[in-house]
């Protein structure tokens, strides 16, 4: 047979792999190959010389096998970690071309995307999300899972557990003639104002105090395709605004005030706020419920009124899987509080829920958004023109300082609690005193890799695992739910032991459901 015959078979094969035609039989090796190469690339196995062409020769050729043919693929890729190049592994085999390099990270980081709720960078709601996202990688979320899978050595955990602003390494068509500042995508506020040529200036301050501050080419965002990821270095502003808050007493105002002026110089940019992912500048703005004008609690400074909940929900849901309330009325009862002003406070039903994610969210009180300027002025007098050609504002989140003995919610420990029951219907109630804490102990769950695996094992299998039993119902419960359930648990596992992304997707490709077509188990 040829190679040509044998690949339009193996296409042939793939697309009726998950048909509910025919029965069970498992897909010969170049079948298997070329699925994975497929699911990879988005793409089939290239004719011309390739690495992927060399290898589907030798799996042909039973030189080597599928599963490793396919390791091969993601070992070659090269990717730019922080400065160092994670070079191709395999001295054998050729590595990826480049077009073929770019391709496999960036469907895999694509794919890393589509596990987040919220995609789009909306904060501010108006040209200031744009100017933001020119120097804070809307993506940062998605690239700690990608540093994790490409990166140098780089354990699964850190997603939780880094400290590090992330922004991506891309790579726009025309390289060779390019900023990131021209290859961008969007026009950014005030840049008919202050024009192009000198890049990207940022407006910090207000009224006549409004100053300018040029920003080098590096420490903006580069559009186009990603191949590598690098740490922000720190970027400091010498002053901007936070919002202030009203209602309530005058010592509690002036302790907050007090604050918010020693927290508004000397900002980093870059700042990083602790616990991996909970820590990222952009997800945290892209999945707060808090407004630009709004610091936990809310006005009134009431501990059960405004927090980042949504966060806390987004972290159950994205991270860990979760259909949330994951705890049941009889695990919150001492929770409700019959004389609450708040409605959820009154009953256990909503106690579920708001158990798990007012607690999380603790550990966030002292999070404070900001904007570096005012200066979204309208109209076109000479003075008004003048201000816009300053530059640009851009909106942040950083941290208040804890002040000892304040009444001021946002001003105290951000302790908190993980507080949920876990796929296996097993309860955790775990104090936690900041946001690292929380990370690390998110780190830590089995949850968090069931959810990773999961979302893997779908990706090439096509089998959409539900987690946690108690959500399934008896009629759907069936031997097939349960051994695909079992399977994932056991291939979580085992990453959560070897922290390795690389080890799970061959542990998946070499597994039943990928390597069979409609598997059934015994």
């Amino acid at each position: 047979m040829s190679y040509k015959h044998s690949l339009f078979i193996t296409l042939l094969s793939v697309i009726l792999v998950n048909s509910s035609a025919g029965a069970a039989s498992k897909l010969s090796e170049a079948e298997v190959f070329n699925r994975c190469y497929l699911k990879l690339f988005k793409s089939i196995v290239p004719r011309t010389a390739s690495l992927g062409k060399s290898l589907a020769d030798d799996v042909f050729a039973k030189k080597i096998t599928a599963s490793n043919a396919c390791m091969v693929l993601l070992e070659q890729a090269e990717f730019m970690d922080n400065g160092k190049l994670r070079s191709a592994k395999n001295t054998i085999y050729p590595k990826l071309s480049e077009q073929e390099d770019r391709r496999l990270i960036s469907n895999l980081h694509n794919f890393h995307n589509t596990w987040f709720s919220k995609k789009a960078f909306v904060y501010g709601a108006d040209a200031r999300d744009s100017s933001t996202y020119m120097m804070k990688d809307s993506d940062e979320a998605s690239l700690y899972f990608t540093r994790a899978l490409f990166g140098n050595a780089v354990p699964i955990s850190t997603v939780f557990t880094s400290t590090k602003t992330l922004r991506g390494l891309r790579e726009a068509p025309d390289k060779a003639a390019t900023s990131r500042w021209k290859s961008k995508p969007m026009t950014i506020q005030n840049e008919n104002d202050f024009g192009t040529a000198n890049g990207f200036l940022l407006a910090y301050g207000q009224g006549a105090s409004l100053t300018t501050m040029a920003i080098n080419d590096e420490d903006l965002v580069p559009f186009g395709k990603l191949f590598g990821v690098e740490e922000s270095k720190p970027l400091r502003v010498p002053i901007v605004l936070i919002p202030g808050q009203g209602n309530v007493s005058a010592t509690i105002a002036a302790s907050i005030r007090n604050a918010i002026l020693e927290k508004s110089k000397d900002v980093d940019m870059f700042e990083h706020l602790g616990g991996g992912i909970l820590g990222s500048q952009t997800f945290i703005m892209k999945n707060t419920n808090l407004s630009m004008a709004q610091i936990a609690p809310g006005a009134n400074n009431d501990k059960d009124d405004v927090v980042s909940r949504r966060i806390s929900s987004r972290v159950f849901e994205d991270l860990l899987c979760h259909q949330m309330p994951t705890l049941t009325e009889d695990d919150v009862r001492g929770d409700v509080i019959a004389n609450s002003s708040h409605g959820f406070r009154l009953n256990s039903s909503c106690m579920a829920c708001h158990t798990s994610l007012d607690p999380m969210a603790n550990t966030m009180r002292n999070f404070a958004p900001y904007r570096t300027a005012a200066n979204d002025i309208a109209g076109n007098t000479p003075e008004q023109l003048a201000m816009r050609a300053k530059g640009t504002p851009v909106l942040g989140i950083t941290k208040l300082p804890v002040v000892e003995g304040s009444g001021h919610f946002a001003l105290q420990k951000p302790m908190g609690s993980l507080n949920y029951r876990d796929h296996t219907n097993k309860l955790f109630k775990i104090p936690v005193n900041n946001l690292n804490e929380l990370g690390n102990e998110l780190s830590k769950s089995d949850d968090f890799y069931r959810c990773v695996a999961k979302r893997y094992y779908n990706f090439f299998t096509g089998y959409d695992v539900n987690l946690a039993e108690r959500n399934v119902p008896e009629a759907s419960n069936t031997k097939e739910a349960k051994f695909h359930r079992a399977k994932v648990y056991a291939i979580a596992a085992n990453l959560k032991k070897s922290q390795n992304m690389t080890s799970m997707i061959k542990e998946i490709i070499s597994s039943e459901a990928f390597v069979y077509r409609q598997y059934s188990p015994p």
